[in-house]
């Protein structure tokens, strides 16, 4: 099996690759491509694609590939777009997939008829394009092949190898990403049904709450039951050595490899604090004067992540420090 180089990638990739199920095989052989689905890399080890399951994000380290042929790592030529185009793609989490509007490829369509849905290349050509790169002459309608030969990109070589035993065990082992899959769309779901509209995303259901305060202890309730609120401390327990200095280093680790993994906590955890820090800001600029649970609820959660990335960022800063 091949696995992807983290390393290697940065953020603003796409990447295009050959999933074996039905569906996919089918885009191949309709658009004769040998790829069938696209997805975009937005750092830190994450990337962000629209599947069966909707729009939610993955880790690259769990992405496994039977031959290097299977995937194609597209990088944009212009990176001013880059940080706009991810923030987009994370406005969409919790999208449903369409299969007729993927299907609708085929024909020559060019705005969306389905506008509160996605499929994996419309997801992020239209990422791009909100960011201001249009990178296909159909921005709905257009599929992973049109990507591949956009000319707003050039293939970056060499990205993919043999994936170590370690790095096979990692990528079978539990995903809590697949129990956040499952919560975010159940409290979609529920808050489609019990607000007879259809509410796709998370910013959308913010919207309906605000605008509808006789639905926030039931949406909020129920999120909280889901475990929405908590998702947070499994992965603070899990790996407890990111957030403690004693535990990470009674680690059974090398001093170079300790060093490169810092180093790369640092870069990841300096990332996630600015876009947790700009969500809590915004949180509480923005309702300031709004007294709901639901609201309360979400501040809370920033402010538990802020906290939590700080301790990453502190740890990992403190054993490079001990080194220098």
């Amino acid at each position: 099996m091949y696995i992807l180089e983290m390393s290697l990638l940065q953020k603003g990739d796409v990447i295009l690759t050959a999933e074996r199920a039905w569906l996919s095989k089918g885009v191949r052989i309709s658009t004769w491509s040998k790829f069938s689905h696209a997805t975009l890399y937005v750092g830190s080890g994450s990337y962000i694609h629209s599947d069966s399951k909707g729009v939610h994000a993955d880790n690259i380290q769990r992405l496994l590939f039977k031959s290097k042929n299977h995937v194609a790592v597209l990088r944009p030529n212009k990176p001013k777009y880059i940080d706009a185009t991810c923030v987009f793609a994370r406005t969409q989490i919790g999208k449903q997939y369409s299969v007729k509007e993927a299907i609708r490829t085929k024909k020559n369509l060019f705005l969306a008829k389905e506008q509160n849905r996605q499929f994996c290349s419309r997801l992020v050509a239209q990422s791009y394009a909100d960011a201001g790169l249009n990178i296909s002459r159909k921005i709905d309608y257009c599929t992973p092949k049109d990507i591949y030969k956009s000319s707003e990109f050039h293939e970056i070589k060499n990205c993919i190898r043999k994936a170590k035993e370690e790095e096979l065990d990692f990528a079978h082992r539990y995903n809590p990403l697949e129990a956040q899959k499952q919560i975010t769309n159940s409290i979609l779901r529920y808050a489609r049904e019990i607000a007879g509209c259809d509410i796709q995303t998370f910013e959308q259901l913010t919207d309906l709450v605000v605008s509808t305060p006789s639905i926030d202890a039931q949406i909020a309730d129920f999120m909280t039951n889901s475990g929405y609120f908590d998702m947070w401390r499994y992965e603070y327990q899990k790996n407890r050595w990111r957030y403690d200095y004693e535990t990470l280093i009674s680690l059974n680790v090398d001093e170079a490899t300790m060093i490169e993994t810092c180093q790369r906590e640092v870069e990841n955890a300096s990332e996630r604090l600015k876009l947790y820090s700009f969500s809590l800001v915004q949180h509480k600029m923005s309702f300031r004067n709004v007294n709901l649970k639901y609201i309360q609820k979400h501040t809370e959660l920033y402010e538990n992540l802020v906290q939590m990335t700080e301790k990453n960022l502190h740890v990992c800063s403190q054993y490079l420090s001990s080194k220098t």
